[in-house]
């Protein structure tokens, strides 16, 4: 009996450090923003003109609601380096050109999202393929 609980008790204590926290800033989702199909980052998926966030042409990203959402690009940072919405970087334009290994953040219909470039294709049905963290809050 008293293997039974040190062994439990073991178990508890390596789960506690370990995290076990499923809103790890390490665990980021794969997406692609095309042309045809825009992305819902609070849906993690492809979306229809009158749900999507973005949506790209060739290598720029357009908004989707030019009153509600606002772009930036954070440069070329890792991912994990931003930690949270900078909002005096946000400016007014409705479109933003895309660069490889960049980073952007998005203050999208419904929440923030951190991406970063990982490929870009001429082709409007194979888009731009990101990396993303999408957050309810201006912390990611």
């Amino acid at each position: 009996m008293l293997r039974v609980l040190t062994s439990l008790l073991i178990m508890l204590f390596v789960m506690g450090c370990s995290g076990g926290d499923s809103s790890d800033s390490s665990v980021y989702k794969n997406g692609s923003i095309t042309h045809t199909d825009g992305f819902d980052f609070s849906a993690d998926s492809t979306a229809t003109w009158e749900n999507q966030d973005v949506y790209s042409m060739g290598s720029t990203i357009m908004l989707a609601d030019t009153i509600i959402e606002k772009i930036y690009n954070a440069g070329k940072v890792e991912l994990d380096s931003i930690s949270s919405v900078d909002e005096s970087k946000f400016t007014d334009d409705t479109s933003i050109e895309v660069e490889v290994d960049y980073v952007y953040i998005l203050k999208a219909r419904d929440g923030y999202v951190k991406f970063k470039v990982i490929s870009i294709s001429d082709d409007f049905d194979t888009g731009i393929t990101i990396e993303y963290k999408y957050s309810t809050t201006t912390t990611f």
